[in-house]
């Protein structure tokens, strides 16, 4: 236990107090350290660990329109306020688990290019995007959780982009109502000389894309990176429609919010991957469930952190999933170091009653409480060495949002992923005892948020490019 104490203050005295820029949705709490649940409850799903762990709040609670009738919820909410904790209602933006709700037309389900139905191992029910009625069903779920007194809306699933990824064993979507849209989006786009010229499509009325990748022998390489121009117009679409809907959601029940009940709403969603910031203008806060022992190409998310922290002034909660890529087995071990790394880093956790193993390699790993209740108790305890804090820091990491996308464009080259050669240099700069920062370089195309200055560069004595970032100047 002495150990974890000295890594958690050494790693700390590298910080000095900053003054913030606060948003104009920015509470107290984003500034405080939290240590939050994920999934249990005094009600629903209630577990030892709720009540033997101090949380400060709930990351991942239940939604409305749920196997939860909305009474339960309400009252569900009520025990986290009873305690003073924050309580988020949460759920996919894509996905529907509960199979007694079915006023959702199949035709709205997502398919792929053989018209079979996308679905997972629990058998759910994805929905486009495009769908209006989806659409109105998520914001009357939002509205419900407001109405049993929820303070956030936490969003899964919110990448509609990645149906069509290559690594997806069913990928899409090709049902109607999404078809029907991105024609609408090409001929607002592209006139027909445009049309035909860029994509040989001579007539967007009857233009069919699955029938378009089949005369062209693209089954199987239809949606491979570097995507060929047609499948980048699609993905552009893609995340079109995902970032309007998400803006639609925060508008109107913010809006709700406000004239019904007089107070403010938050929304969170997940970070999928370290450059996947197209609704970073939607949300308040970010759940970084992507960390990189996910993908265990490096074993801490502090690279995930900073680069997170370092495109506004919110609070970073990773969800810790872990594969077995050599990370120690003991959870004594392993708490000792996730706790660490996390809060060192800048970033907060949302812990659940395991540490979860997404690809079932490990199972479901049981954790000592007693173990995770002296570490999360030290750090609520000693809030002081981790809220208002930034590195002392004379070298960035450059965290760039072009360079991370450059595979959705059509290139004659590929240029490779970009995602080792950005946690290589943030691991080679950690292994090197080297404090650092990242600066973010946003991708117009995806955000409004403004370029990174020379006035930025300037603070450091070393900025580090990523070989991507190198290689596209």
């Amino acid at each position: 236990m002495k150990n974890i104490f000295k890594i958690l203050l050494s790693l700390s005295i590298f910080f000095a107090i900053l003054p913030k820029v606060y948003s104009q949705f920015h509470p107290q709490w984003f500034d405080k350290v939290q240590f939050f649940q994920l999934g249990l409850g005094y009600i629903i799903n209630p577990r030892p660990i709720v009540e033997e762990i101090k949380f400060t709040g709930q990351g991942w609670g239940v939604a409305p329109l749920s196997w939860w009738n909305v009474s339960t919820i309400k009252a569900e909410i009520e025990a986290w306020h009873a305690r003073g904790k924050f309580y988020a209602a949460a759920s996919s933006l894509q996905r529907l688990t509960n199979e007694t709700i079915t006023a959702i037309p199949d035709s709205h389900r997502t398919v792929d290019l053989n018209g079979n139905f996308i679905t997972d191992p629990s058998e759910a029910r994805y929905y486009t995007l495009c769908s209006p009625i989806w659409q109105q069903f998520i914001i009357d779920r939002v509205k419900i959780a407001i109405d049993a007194g929820a303070d956030a809306f936490h969003f899964d699933d919110t990448g509609f982009h990645e149906l069509m990824a290559s690594w997806n064993e069913h990928p899409g979507t090709f049902d109607p109502i999404t078809m029907n849209a991105f024609k609408d989006y090409l001929s607002s786009k592209y006139d027909n000389d445009e049309l035909l010229n860029r994509f040989d499509i001579s007539d967007i009325e009857s233009f069919n894309y699955v029938n378009w990748i089949k005369t062209n022998g693209m089954q199987n390489s239809w949606n491979k990176q570097p995507l060929n121009p047609l499948a980048s117009e699609y993905f552009f679409f893609l995340v079109q429609k995902e970032s309007e809907f998400l803006s639609e959601i925060v508008s109107e029940t913010r809006q709700y919010s406000h004239d019904v009940y007089g107070r403010e709403f938050i929304y969170s969603a997940n970070s999928t991957i370290v450059g996947d910031y197209y609704l970073i203008d939607k949300i308040d806060y970010v759940l970084a469930e992507d960390a990189d022992w996910f993908h265990g190409m490096v074993p801490f998310a502090n690279s995930l952190v900073i680069a997170m922290k370092s495109v506004k002034d919110w609070p970073v909660f990773i969800l810790p999933e872990i594969t077995k890529r050599g990370l120690p087995s003991k959870t004594k071990n392993l708490i000792k170091l996730i706790m660490a790394d996390v809060y060192a880093s800048g970033g907060r956790i949302c812990f659940g009653e395991y540490l979860s193993d997404p690809f079932g390699l490990m199972g479901k790993i049981a954790v000592d409480i007693k173990i995770l209740n002296i570490y999360s108790n030290f750090i609520l305890s000693n809030n002081a060495l981790y809220e208002g804090i930034s590195r002392l820091k004379q070298v960035t990491l450059l965290n760039s949002q072009v360079s991370n996308q450059d595979n959705i464009w059509p290139n004659e080259v590929d240029l490779g992923n970009r995602r080792p050669s950005f946690f290589g240099g943030g691991r080679l700069l950690t292994d090197s005892n080297v404090q650092f920062d990242c600066v973010f370089a946003p991708y117009k195309m995806f955000t409004s948020f403004p370029d990174f200055t020379y006035q930025q560069l300037i603070n450091y004595s070393v900025v580090v490019l990523d070989r991507k970032s190198t290689r596209l100047n």
